[in-house]
């Protein structure tokens, strides 16, 4: 990169890194305290993380700030800054059809501010008077992250700056200053550390025979009624995971896609959906982009066209914004003879672009989790997790290495 920027915002994607001018902060801390700093080891990890347990006003209260303390940063204390970041707490859509999954209200999801410290309680952490009050009410899924200060940077050839990967509660992002110059030869990677892909579980269903197909958007299976389950377990998300999912949004079974989580393979054997975040103005469908390479091969001439007539997944959707949708229920090869499930079309959607602008402005969102694959044989694959966060705030930036916040490939059926 040799691009000079003063603020350098990386929102994650699943499959790109966008770059926006600026970031939320009201105050510079205290430049360069942590110095001059040399990565030269891959996985190196800058940041701490800790759960919130309130954070408004000029106050912020933190589970334990021995978490956001060590040899390197220190303790916290004045003109230190932090990080608060909001993960989740999106309220979407649980009808039983295509609209599931749509974002009806963001409420604190992807809210993040910038602070500096201003004088240290126990755990409890008062804003700096240079510093405006924190602009939000945070709720459940916030974090505080500790921000390094450097004068200058340099992460060589061959290091990495990483962050721990999101475990419900906190990691997933990147984030320090840089008073000088970042010398980014190496790389700054959180490929795989946002929303979690659903886990794929083992059933024994079979949608061919006597067991209904399912095309459900939403299944409410629990416990033993798993072991014929049709449908598969859907992404992480803005909205929650599937605890949440079960509680409040129709369960976490289904094809339909969760906000930005991808959703879960419908009938036998069918593949989850990829999960998303960034919107390419294009109208979502939940079928993603089409390869085009494979019209030829499914088409009425081949009889791998399910439908008939213009397959919804490929003959008639050749763009899309959001994640791509999953493959076809299981399906034998021509003229052998045996039962199949038709190679129909109800893969897991995929996850739906994330709004950035007007009502969700100010935020930013891990990528969604990639759906599970539906199996009853012990072959399918989770879902891949979705990208987290890189925020940097830089005097100047050279170098030839790489800022990635890529998603993470789906498990492998």
């Amino acid at each position: 990169m040799t691009s000079l920027l003063r603020r350098i915002a990386i929102r994650t994607l699943l499959f790109a890194v966008a770059f926006g001018i600026g970031f939320a902060r009201a105050d510079a801390g205290t430049a360069g305290i942590n110095g001059t700093v040399n990565v030269s080891a891959a996985n190196t990890v800058v940041n701490l993380y800790d759960v919130a347990v309130s954070a408004s006003g000029r106050t912020i209260v933190t589970t334990n700030i021995a978490n956001l303390q060590n040899a390197a940063l220190g303790p916290v204390g004045p003109g230190s800054v932090l990080l608060v970041y909001q993960a989740q707490g999106a309220t979407i859509d649980s009808s039983n059809t295509v609209t599931y999954g749509n974002v009806t209200a963001y409420n604190g999801a992807g809210y993040y501010e910038f602070v500096t410290v201003g004088s240290v309680s126990g755990n409890t952490i008062t804003i700096a008077a240079s510093c405006n009050a924190l602009a939000h009410t945070y709720g459940a899924t916030t974090q505080i992250v500790r921000v390094p200060q450097y004068q200058t940077l340099t992460v060589a050839a061959g290091a990495s700056i990483t962050a721990t990967a999101w475990n419900g509660s906190t990691g997933g992002i990147v984030a320090f200053d840089v008073a000088g110059n970042l010398t980014l030869s190496g790389s700054i990677v959180t490929t795989g550390q946002g929303f979690r892909g659903a886990v794929t579980y083992a059933n024994s269903g079979a949608s061919f025979g006597a067991v209904p197909r399912v095309t459900a958007y939403v299944t409410g299976q629990t416990g033993a009624q798993l072991a014929s389950a049709l449908a598969a377990e859907k992404g992480e998300s803005i909205a929650g995971n599937g605890t949440a999912y079960d509680a409040s949004f129709g369960g976490r079974y289904g094809r339909g896609a969760p906000a930005n989580g991808g959703g879960g393979g419908d009938g036998h054997n069918a593949g989850g959906g990829g999960g998303s975040n960034g919107d390419n103005g294009l109208t979502w469908s939940g079928q993603g982009l089409e390869d085009t390479a494979y019209d030829a091969f499914y088409s009425n001439a081949n009889l791998l066209n399910p439908s008939g007539a213009a397959d919804p997944g490929y003959g008639s959707m050749k763009s899309g914004s959001g994640g791509g949708r999953g493959g076809y229920t299981y399906g034998l090869p021509l003229g052998s003879g045996f039962a199949d499930d038709g190679r129909r079309p109800v893969g897991g959607l995929g996850g739906r672009p994330m709004n950035y602008s007007g009502g969700a402005a100010s935020r930013v969102f891990f990528g969604g989790g990639g759906g599970a694959g539906d199996q009853n044989n012990g072959g399918g694959g989770s879902g891949g997790n979705g990208g987290g966060i890189v925020l940097l705030n830089v005097g100047s930036v050279s170098g030839a290495g790489s800022i990635v916040a890529s998603g993470a490939a789906g498990g492998t059926s």
